[in-house]
């Protein structure tokens, strides 16, 4: 049996960091246990790091990798298919009631 992944957003959840983020884009601070998640990351060379003047810390940005980002845009992208849907659907009936 194939056993998943975990993604990074999960694993660093997991190790219990603080989490910042920005739409798709995810924000933790620069430790040892993050630096070692970062280096098993499939995409290590996208994480850059830079110097928070708010929190005066070393972060690591990690871009596109926010587990919650990805759920919205999919329910978003469902609602707007249903959405069209009966839009559609609701179009048709009309059509075909003015025709008779």
């Amino acid at each position: 049996m194939k056993q998943d992944k975990k993604t990074i957003h999960q694993a660093l959840k997991d190790l219990g960091v603080p989490i910042g983020t920005h739409y798709s884009n995810l924000y933790v601070e620069v430790t040892p246990e993050t630096k070692k998640i970062i280096d098993d990351y499939e995409f290590k060379y996208q994480v850059r790091t830079f110097y928070s003047e708010k929190d005066v810390k070393v972060m690591f940005y990690i871009p596109l990798a926010s587990d919650d980002y990805k759920r919205w845009v999919m329910s978003m992208r469902n609602s707007i298919n249903y959405f069209f849907t009966i839009l559609i659907l609701l179009c048709l009936f009309i059509y075909n009631a003015w025709r008779v």
